[in-house]
C-alpha cells in the first residue's frame, strides 16, 4: 500500500510542475521569436518581448543607458540558439520558467550558456523575458511576484 502512495505522490509532483500543451506551444513560439530577434539584432522586437517593467526600469535610468542596454551592438554579439528549461514554477495564472540559452559565434562554436527567465502572467498566453541576473537582482523592481 505504501508503494502505491509513494508512486501516486511522485506522479502528482511530476505533473504539477509541467506545462499544458497550449502553454508549452506558446512558450516555444514566443521564445523562438525572442531569440530570433536577439540573433537578428532587431532592437524593437527584443524590447517588445522583454518584460515591460524591466524596460520601464531601464528607461527611467535615461536615454543613454536605454540605448546601451538595447543597442544592436550589444544584442548582436553572438547567436543565441538552443534553450534548455531548468525550472518551472506556477501559481494561479502566473508561470515562470528559468532556462539556459546557448550562445554560438558565427562559426557555430559554443561561446557560453546564458540563463534567462520567461514570465507569463496570463496562464501561458503571452511570455516576456529577462536575463536571469536581472531576475535575481532585488534592486530592480519587476511588477511580478518572483516564484523562485
Amino acid at each position: 500500500m505504501n508503494k502505491w502512495i509513494i508512486a501516486f505522490s511522485l506522479v502528482l509532483v511530476l505533473f504539477s510542475c509541467s506545462l499544458t500543451a497550449t502553454q508549452e506551444t506558446n512558450f516555444n513560439a514566443q521564445a523562438a521569436n525572442y531569440l530570433k530577434a536577439v540573433n537578428g539584432g532587431l532592437m524593437l522586437k527584443v524590447i517588445s518581448k522583454t518584460h515591460p517593467s524591466y524596460v520601464k526600469h531601464i528607461k527611467l535610468k535615461g536615454d543613454e543607458i536605454f540605448k546601451k542596454t538595447f543597442s544592436k551592438k550589444n544584442i548582436r554579439k553572438e547567436r543565441v540558439s538552443n534553450i534548455e528549461v531548468r525550472q518551472i514554477k506556477e501559481k494561479d495564472y502566473s508561470i515562470q520558467i528559468a532556462f539556459m540559452a546557448e550562445s554560438k559565434d558565427f562559426f557555430n562554436e559554443t561561446i557560453e550558456r546564458k540563463p534567462y527567465v520567461a514570465i507569463s502572467e496570463n496562464n501561458g498566453l503571452d511570455w516576456y523575458f529577462v536575463p536571469y541576473k536581472v531576475w535575481k537582482n532585488k534592486n530592480i523592481y519587476l511588477k511580478v511576484k518572483r516564484l523562485f
